[in-house]
Parts: C-alpha cells; sequence; structure tokens
C-alpha cells in the first residue's frame, strides 16, 4: 500500500511540475504569480496594458495641434527640463519658468502657463531651431505610455532628441514594476516611436566601383535585433562626435547607408542596427558566420547630451538588443580631449578591455593629410591616452602564399571625401582587417554582454 502511496505522490508530483513549467514557457512570471496565488497586476500595468497592443507611435489630435503649435510662440529662448513627484514616479515636463509642455496619460500633449509647484530643475538649455522643430513634431499628440512613450520620454526628445526615460531603465521604479510583463514588447523600451524617426538614408551606388566582394552587402537598417542576431557577427563603433564613426560603417558596406555628417552634434541621437552579409576574404573562408550586424552608437562629448546621457542611452540599448559582441570599434580623430579619454575609457571597461582586447580595435581617423611620423604620433598618444596596447596584432595568411601577415588592432586611416580608390585602397584594407581578422586560437571568445542593472549617473 505504501508504494502505491509513494507512486500516487510521485505522480501529482510529475503533475504539477509538468503544469509549472508549461505555464513557464508560455506565460511571464508575475502572470504565473497572478495565476497560482490569485495576486492582482499593479494598478499601472492594468492601466498602460492595452497601450501596448497600438501600434508604437504617437497619435495626433489636429484640433490640439494646431492650437499648442501657435502656443509656442510665447515660450522664452531659456528653457529648463522638469519633474514632479507623483506615486513614487516622476512626471517631467518642459518649461520657461511661465509656460509649459507635457505629456500625461488623460490628455496627451498640453501646452499651458498655469502655475506648476513643488518641482526639481534637472537641466537648463535653450530653444535653439532644433529644440523647437522637436516641440513642434509632438504637438496634440496622444498615444501615451508608462512604459514606451511617457512624459520622460517626451520631455529628454524636446531636451536633446533621444527618446529615453531612465525610470525604464536600469533600476528605475517603472521598470521594475512593468518590465516583466511586457514580454515580447521589451525591445520597443527606449525606441523612438515611428512616426518621430527622421527620413531613410538612401542607400545608393557604391562609393568605390572598383572594391570586389569583400564587403557587407547592405540588406537593411533595423531599430533593434532579436534572437537570430546572437550568431551574427556584431560589431559596434564607439567615440567622440565627429570623430567619423558613420564614414567608417558606410565604407565597410561600401555603400552610405547611415547618416555621416561632418557637424558638432552627433548625427546618431539613437542607437542605429545595419544588418549585412560579407564575403569573407580567404584568410577566413572557414567563418561560417555571414550575417553582420553593425552598431552605429551616440557620440560621446555631444554638444547637447552630457556624458551620462550618452553613456546610458548606449548601455541600455545594448543591454535590451545584444547578447554577444565580436569587434568593439573605438574611433576618435584630431585633438583627444580628457572628457573623450574618460568617456571612451568607461565604455572599454564596462565591455572589460582587459579580458577581451584581442575584441577592441582602435581607430585614429580622418589622418588622410598626416605623414607617416604624424600617424604613428597620434596612434601612440591615442593608445597611451586610452590605456590600449599597440603591439596586439593577427597573425593570418596572406593570402598570396605560404606567408603570413600581421593586421595590426591600432590603426591611423582616413578617407577624404573626393579621394579616389587607389588613393583609400590601402586605408580600407586595413580598416576590414582590423574588423573583420580573427585567428583560430580566439575565435569562440566573443564579448557577453553584461545584462545586469545599469546606474544611471
Amino acid at each position: 500500500m505504501s508504494q502505491v502511496v509513494i507512486g500516487a505522490v510521485a505522480a501529482i508530483g510529475y503533475l504539477l511540475w509538468k503544469f509549472g513549467y508549461t505555464m513557464c514557457c508560455n506565460i511571464g512570471k508575475w502572470q504565473i504569480w497572478r495565476q497560482l496565488l490569485g495576486t492582482p497586476e499593479p494598478d499601472i500595468v492594468i492601466k498602460d496594458r492595452g497601450n501596448w497592443e497600438k501600434p508604437h507611435q504617437l497619435f495626433f489630435n489636429s484640433k490640439h495641434r494646431q492650437f499648442q503649435l501657435n502656443q509656442l510662440q510665447h515660450f522664452n529662448k531659456r528653457l529648463h527640463m522638469c519633474y514632479m513627484s507623483e506615486k513614487g514616479f516622476k512626471h517631467f515636463f518642459i518649461t520657461d519658468g511661465t509656460w509649459k509642455m507635457e505629456f500625461t496619460y488623460d490628455t496627451g500633449v498640453m501646452v499651458h502657463n498655469s502655475q506648476l509647484e513643488d518641482y526639481v530643475i534637472t537641466d537648463d538649455f535653450f530653444l535653439t531651431p532644433d529644440v523647437l522643430s522637436r516641440m513642434q513634431k509632438v504637438c496634440g499628440a496622444t498615444n501615451f505610455s508608462f512604459a514606451f512613450r511617457n512624459s520622460e520620454h517626451l520631455a529628454r526628445y524636446i531636451h536633446s532628441g533621444a527618446w529615453l526615460s531612465y525610470q525604464m531603465t536600469g533600476s528605475g521604479e517603472m521598470k521594475k514594476i512593468l518590465f516583466a510583463f511586457l514580454e515580447e514588447n521589451q525591445s520597443l523600451v527606449n525606441k523612438l516611436p515611428t512616426d518621430l524617426k527622421t527620413e531613410e538614408v538612401n542607400v545608393g551606388n557604391p562609393i568605390y566601383e572598383e572594391v570586389g566582394n569583400y564587403h557587407v552587402t547592405f540588406e537593411q537598417s533595423k531599430t533593434h535585433m532579436d534572437e537570430d542576431d546572437n550568431d551574427a557577427y556584431n560589431i559596434i563603433f564607439l567615440g567622440p562626435t565627429g570623430s567619423g564613426k558613420s564614414t567608417l560603417i558606410n565604407h565597410l558596406f561600401n555603400q552610405k547607408v547611415v547618416k555621416a555628417e561632418a557637424n558638432v552634434h552627433s548625427v546618431t541621437r539613437e542607437i542605429q542596427y545595419t544588418r549585412g552579409k560579407l564575403i569573407w576574404a580567404e584568410d577566413h573562408k572557414w567563418d561560417k558566420r555571414d550575417q553582420v550586424n553593425i552598431i552605429d552608437t551616440v557620440g560621446f562629448c555631444d554638444t547637447e547630451l552630457s556624458a551620462s546621457e550618452v553613456h546610458n542611452a548606449i548601455q541600455s540599448s545594448v543591454k535590451t538588443h545584444v547578447t554577444y559582441i565580436d569587434k568593439v570599434v573605438m574611433v576618435c580623430s584630431g585633438r583627444i580631449e580628457p572628457p573623450m579619454v574618460l568617456a571612451m575609457k568607461k565604455m572599454m571597461k564596462w565591455l572589460r578591455y582587459e579580458k577581451y582586447k584581442k575584441n577592441f580595435v582602435f581607430i585614429y581617423n580622418k589622418s588622410d593629410s598626416l605623414s607617416d611620423f604624424e600617424k604613428e604620433e597620434s596612434l601612440e598618444t591615442m593608445s597611451s591616452l586610452l590605456g590600449a596596447d599597440p603591439n596586439l596584432n593577427f597573425v593570418v595568411p596572406s593570402g598570396y602564399d605560404s606567408s603570413q601577415k600581421s593586421v595590426k588592432l591600432t590603426q591611423a586611416i582616413g578617407f577624404a571625401p573626393l579621394a579616389g580608390y587607389e588613393e583609400v585602397k590601402e586605408d580600407l584594407q586595413a580598416l576590414k582587417d582590423a574588423v573583420f581578422s580573427y585567428d583560430t586560437e580566439i575565435h569562440q571568445h566573443r564579448i557577453p554582454v553584461d545584462k545586469g542593472l545599469c546606474a544611471v549617473q
């Protein structure tokens, strides 16, 4: 009889385990808890869930929009980004001290001059043409969502062009409550709504007709990466605003696939993911990963984004979308100022340079007008300031005979805007070799992205 009881208990235990396992596979952990123990969803989840099913874009009330566009003329040139504490969260808004622009759950975007009290100023800035343009773009907007389109998103977008809510990153209070419920929609957190995106780059003719097959063939621009991208060859470009990251990416594709301009403002205000296919060079013919993702990031030391905003924007996006990184390309040019060094070393530390040195490439860019001596001098300065090892290299087959060639991981290169292929050929090859070369000794050593919480500084 005891054996029968033991068998029955074991069978019941197995069924309960199977039931729990099935539930884990099909519903989120918070839903399991709720269904098993009858724990209700938090009020903010109930209130916001309906907005998750709508497209990730701003809807507009045309009547309110026209009225608010007219009201913008009242704002003075000096603006503040502020917040008030409401029920444990922060409600953000933009004000000049009299007129306010804010985004609320019940009414959408509002422009008004009613008095507000007990608020905290987080940033002071000016009503530049770019700021005014962003304010105009969101006039009359609706479709508020605590998770994807909240007051902080709107205020930071107006302030800097970055669609960010730190309350939905790291250990933010909103993230603690909402993130587990979002499930497949988690990738939309801190992503720019589709109707605010700037015009797509028109991918056209090759930059150099003479380039052979050894380049990345453009497939698509993406707002995020998914599970299939874990097995791709993933490359991230990091560096100060104006260092030429986007230009280097375009040269790897031999096409203009991302915006690139000489400007004190970062052209890239959100993280951009570009997917392509690579026909590997002869010395990489054993490589099976032809899918390539190149990640273009917000420039450090931008004139409108603070260092902490840039750092956390990159961390937040990469942690959400990327599991492994194969190459980190650190780019700088011109005079390397202390704030640039600090920002770049901070990213090197986060991506564990000391452990994954051969996964890092250091490019001193825009050196086309420098002599060989000046290039070497610039490389030495860059390596010294960043704590990079200038002696690291790969030894790979040369492609001609049984000889081998050395591929340096620190390079001084440059691509003059009107230069012909013969003038840039050596630099282009050096860029490709540094970014795409690795040896069999470490080819399985990819950088796993730390998914832990990132503290906002």
